[in-house]
């Protein structure tokens, strides 16, 4: 049986050394690229779990945040993650010059990870512009419904004129879910995206209306609206409404109204997804023109 030395080891050691420094100035441009996609993978994240729980943050700090404030929070969140990722994985690897990538052949790879980079990039924009206009829609409604010179106008001339100004996040998140880009990544990548759902969406804004009678009828003139809300469970729900619902829109924590525990349990059916999904409320209570997305 052979024996094997301590010295014996120590050289496999030092060889083993030697072959993990070689292979590491091989592919020390590669790795830099793999962790710059971590870190902005990292960013995304938390800037994703930013826009989610930014009321609940910037609360502790402000006692009536504004809607604002949770975009505000994702955004930085995301930022300072990116930054302090990548610094420190800027202290593990120097940069490699691209004459140096050429000719360790690393540029195939690199092209790769850029354009997966990209990728994750357009994604995160997409998943935040449709987080953010729903935001921005939930607040416009709210605003609509206590305006009690819009919602009591009865011309569709003096209902235009009154008519609180769409938010700009509204009018890109309508215009990109008109899009072919919008409707692929709405369609192909639902599963990647934890913030968005129409249908919560939709049964956020009826909680909204139901606190307001006129709101209420106007939407209700609409087929698919009374479809919709005459279910046990969703007229439970909308009728009975619970309190910290209530408080959550009335101090404008819009985002922890979308992600309740109530709108969650009362979506989770694949009928209830159906149904709610293809509401348009906005439309119903006339804050936007039958068939004009984007006005």
């Amino acid at each position: 049986m052979l024996a094997i030395t301590t010295f014996d080891i120590s050289i496999f050691g030092v060889i083993g050394i030697i072959i993990i420094i070689f292979m590491v100035i091989l592919i020390k441009g590669f790795v830099r690229m793999t962790f710059g996609l971590i870190a902005l993978s990292a960013g995304i994240l938390a800037s994703l779990l930013g826009f989610k729980n930014g009321s609940s943050i910037s609360g502790t700090l402000i006692e009536n945040p504004d809607p604002w404030m949770s975009t505000a929070v994702g955004v930085i969140l995301g930022l300072a993650i990116f930054f302090v990722a990548r610094a420190l994985f800027g202290i593990l690897l120097k940069p490699v010059s691209s004459k140096e990538g050429k000719a360790r052949k690393i540029a195939p790879l690199g092209g790769m990870l850029g354009f997966v980079m990209g990728a994750a990039f357009v994604w995160y924009c997409l998943v935040g512009v449709r987080y953010n206009g729903t935001l921005s829609e939930l607040d416009w409604l709210r605003t609509a419904v206590n305006n009690e010179e819009w919602i009591s106008a009865t011309t569709p001339e003096d209902r235009a004129a009154k008519r609180p100004s769409q938010p700009i996040f509204s009018k890109l998140k309508r215009g990109l879910d008109t899009s072919a880009v919008g409707q692929f990544h709405e369609e192909q990548l639902d599963f990647l995206d934890f913030l968005n759902n129409r249908s919560e969406a939709n049964l956020s804004k009826l909680t909204i209306l139901r606190d307001n009678e006129q709101a209420w009828t106007r939407a209700n003139l609409k087929k698919d609206v009374r479809e919709a809300t005459k279910q046990a469970k969703i007229n439970s729900l909308l009728e009975q409404q619970n309190a910290k619902l209530k408080a959550f829109y009335e101090e404008g924590q819009y985002s922890q109204l979308l992600h309740s525990d109530f709108i969650k349990e009362a979506c989770r059916s694949e009928e209830d997804q159906s149904r709610f999904a293809e509401l348009d409320i906005e439309e119903a209570i006339g804050l936007i023109p039958a068939g004009k997305a984007n006005e």
